[in-house]
């Protein structure tokens, strides 16, 4: 015989049943015919019979029968059922405890159906599990509102003048993520160049303006991205050692540089960050200058066909 104590949690009460008065009938499903005897504040014998039935499923026809003798009486703590069960000459018994009358009975339906078959236990369908949420995608930045930012910088340039020049930059950006557009201009300290075997020769001034595009991707506190350029350059150039110096043969002294490469940029201190930039230039012109000597005109400078400039900068954001 063995003894098993339900506990208060044996798979919820049978609370739509009416009670009634103390009794000991016998009923049957399919397989099963039970003997109940159970207070009057118990559910009936046919309630216990229905439950296991609707465990049971559908009868498959080949069971063989089980014969059910339930005696549930009062104890201290609350209903003891006595459950024996005889199946082709093979007996068997189980104590049931609970505290609630309800409970064994409960608990009697589920061990005829284990008797029967335990397979064909069906029971009443779980609730549905809430789907799983979808995987999170790929981390990003939401989109920033748009904003200003103001950049101040020092800069140099290497084929525009006639040697490597150092200057100071700054600049107006519209930030809206992750497009920076910039309005820019800068101006460089002069350069000088002189004809081989000669004293004369003439000073260079440059001064640009223009406008530059990037696409700056995020990386925790750090931006970075490419970006296009263009710029006018305009050069002030004077002789020296010559009774007359002119700006290139065709009088033009102002051109375009088209530049492409790349920005950096580092939030050190919230709005305020450092930025540092590099560009390969393609003039679209390259004018000559040229020293007007008492007996001969000889070119001093010209700029190179492909320059480079490169910028360290302080910038402050205005969100």
């Amino acid at each position: 015989m063995d003894h098993l104590d339900c506990g208060a949690l044996v798979c919820g009460a049978l609370s739509a049943l009416i009670p009634a008065g103390a009794a000991r009938a016998e009923s049957t499903a399919g397989p099963l015919t039970l003997s109940w005897s159970a207070p009057a504040e118990c559910p009936r014998e046919r309630a216990v019979l229905e439950e296991a039935r609707a465990m049971l499923g559908e009868p498959k026809g080949d069971e063989h029968p089980i014969v059910a003798n339930a005696v549930v009486t009062h104890t201290s703590s609350g209903f003891k059922v006595v459950l024996t069960t005889a199946r082709q000459g093979i007996s068997g018994e189980r104590v049931l405890e609970a505290n609630a009358c309800e409970a064994v009975a409960h608990a009697s339906a589920l061990i005829l159906l284990l008797t029967v078959d335990p397979s064909r236990a069906v029971g009443p369908a779980p609730p549905s599990a809430a789907p799983a949420p979808p995987p999170a995608p790929p981390t990003s930045h939401p989109p920033s509102p748009p904003a200003l930012a103001l950049l101040v910088g020092a800069t140099i340039d290497r084929g525009t003048l006639p040697s490597l020049s150092p200057g100071v930059a700054a600049g107006v950006a519209w930030l809206s993520r992750p497009l920076r557009i910039e309005i820019n201009g800068a101006w460089w300290a002069s350069s000088t160049a002189t004809l081989a075997g000669s004293t004369a020769g003439g000073t260079f001034q440059l001064i640009t303006a223009g406008v530059r595009a990037c696409v700056a991707l995020p990386a925790a506190a750090f931006e970075i991205g490419p970006c296009a350029s263009f710029d006018l350059a305009s050069i002030h150039a004077e002789g020296f050692g010559a009774s007359t110096f002119i700006s290139s043969l065709s009088g033009n002294s102002m051109w375009g540089n088209v530049g492409v490469g790349g920005d950096a940029f580092w939030a050190a201190f919230g709005r305020f960050g450092l930025r540092l930039r590099a560009d390969g230039l393609i003039p679209t012109a390259r004018p000559r200058f040229v020293v007007l000597l008492p007996d001969q005109s000889a070119p001093v400078h010209r700029a190179s066909a492909l320059g480079v400039r490169a910028l360290v900068g302080a910038e402050m954001r205005f969100f």
